[in-house]
């Protein structure tokens, strides 16, 4: 599977189910959240790509993402860009921008995205159990060293079940 049909594949409606962690903390130091979370894969030429992208390179493709609010989280939407040249990556977040690298490593080992913030460093990891089981984790790394790690399983929802096979 190459990266372009890997990040085709996230596009859809999913149930996201999401617990954190919060190291160090004495209070609040777990939390589990769930929403439902909508993906568009957006090929190179599309608009949205474009206008951001213009300077930045090749796209090799992109996703945007909108959820719905939660009590641990706002509605919000994002847009993460992949370029051909460097595993380099955009991702923005409402007016936020911050650049980034990936390493794609096939569809069981999934996709790998680092990006440096303000607040310190957040890796984030892609992966399928199934094609419609798809499987995400989170570290965030504060200047003083790893703060949050969040692991979420998300369930493709809208589905068809398979064509039964046709009779001879």
């Amino acid at each position: 599977m190459s990266l372009a049909e890997f990040l085709e594949s996230c596009a859809g409606k999913w149930f996201s189910q999401r617990t954190s962690y919060r190291l160090g903390a004495s209070e609040n130091w777990h939390q589990s959240d769930k929403t439902t979370l909508f993906v568009d894969f957006l090929a190179p030429d599309a608009p949205e790509l474009q206008a951001l992208t213009a300077s930045q390179g090749t796209a090799i493709a992109g996703l945007q993402s909108r959820w719905e609010a939660t009590p641990l989280q706002t509605a919000s939407t994002s847009l993460l860009v992949l370029f051909a040249e460097g595993d380099r990556l955009i991702h923005q977040r409402g007016d936020r921008l911050w650049q980034g690298r990936y390493h794609f490593a096939g569809n069981h080992r999934g996709l790998t995205l680092q990006t440096e913030q303000p607040e310190g460093a957040v890796e984030e990891r892609f992966w399928f159990a199934h094609p419609n089981l798809r499987l995400r984790t989170s570290l965030i790394r504060d200047r003083d060293g790893l703060s949050r790690s969040s692991f979420y399983s998300e369930i493709r929802l809208g589905v068809k079940p398979p064509e039964p096979p046709a009779e001879a």
